[in-house]
């Protein structure tokens, strides 16, 4: 299946789904069915601007993905360095949850979906993207390991993009 519009597009494929949002305000809902056989989904993000990402999840009560390794897991574009990770709804009255707003760099991440145990059931995943501009390339950044890190005081703003490293946002 594939659908276009000025905001989003999507392709689903036998191996996950393909997102692409774009310079405008997007969102857009996967639904898809977790169990014993289908233990975890991913699905493949592709920005192509800088920007803020955030999820809601919508689940069954009969699914949880709360605990154990499982929930929501966004990973860079090599899909081995983990950006986030967060547990997601337990199931029976905990069905729903949000997540964010990511600061993310224009490019592919993966964003994966993994049930606790043997629950089953049915998920809606819910992003939205805002682009932003412009990014900050003179901020001192001098550092990339915790014994050379730049302390950030209490109390005051300091924001970055979780990807590349090297450049912060407004």
């Amino acid at each position: 299946m594939k659908r276009n519009c000025a905001a989003w597009s999507t392709i689903t494929l036998m191996v996950g789904i393909f997102l692409f949002l774009n310079s405008e305000t997007s969102a857009e809902i996967f639904n898809n069915y977790l169990d014993d056989a289908n233990p975890s989904y991913t699905h493949t993000l592709e920005l192509a601007n800088n920007g803020r990402f955030s999820i809601n999840v919508l689940i069954d009560s009969t699914l949880s993905l709360w605990g154990g390794g499982s929930g929501i897991t966004i990973f860079d574009s090599d899909g081995i360095t983990l950006l986030e990770q967060f547990d997601g709804p337990m199931g029976d009255s905990d069905t729903n949850g949000s997540y964010g707003e990511f600061p993310l760099l224009a490019g592919t991440y993966y964003i994966r979906v993994a049930i606790y145990n043997t629950s089953y059931g049915n998920y809606s995943l819910s992003t939205k993207f805002t682009p932003i501009s412009p990014l900050v390339t003179d901020d001192i950044e001098p550092n990339e390991t915790s014994a050379t890190a730049t302390n950030i005081p209490l109390n005051s703003n300091h924001s970055q993009f979780f990807s590349k490293k090297v450049q912060d946002v407004v």
